[in-house]
């Protein structure tokens, strides 16, 4: 089966991913399931973690994992869902640990408009397209 990575920023679920109709299109002609994912601050490593509720880091977990539940089967074809996954740390090194972990074939990715930081530190797109292990697929968004 061929596995495509599909990271979502669940914090934008309510604007419609732009490129994911065109990611569908490709899976299908891949014959392949995705392996969707998020990521979400680590609040562990924080200063604030002492201020948050002890169970605060399984109740996001758990709303986070609802959420792509849900948004995988508003948007998705039931076919074409293979996994849902919620991580913490760097979005960068989650997708590529991910990647390797669930030893998917491709990523595919959304690119904005870079902001002027982006220019100074680079892109999370850039990154994971530099340290991948598999081919990247980037879908510009505009």
């Amino acid at each position: 089966m061929f596995k495509v990575l599909l990271p979502i920023d669940i914090n934008q679920l309510e604007a419609k991913v732009p490129f994911l109709d065109r990611a569908i299109v490709y899976l299908k002609a891949l014959e392949g399931q995705f392996v969707i994912m998020t990521v979400m601050a680590d609040y562990g490593a924080y200063f604030v973690s002492p201020l948050l509720p002890e169970d605060f880091v399984e109740k996001a977990k758990a709303k986070a994992l609802e959420s792509l539940e849900t948004f995988a089967k508003h948007h998705i074809p039931e076919e074409l869902v293979g996994s849902l996954s919620v991580r913490y740390g760097s979005t960068h090194a989650e997708i590529i640990t991910v990647a390797e972990e669930e030893n998917v074939d491709l990523i595919f990715l959304g690119a904005d408009r870079p902001e002027p930081v982006d220019y100074l530190l680079g892109t999370m797109e850039g990154r994971v397209m530099r340290h991948a292990t598999c081919d990247v697929v980037i879908f510009h968004n505009s």
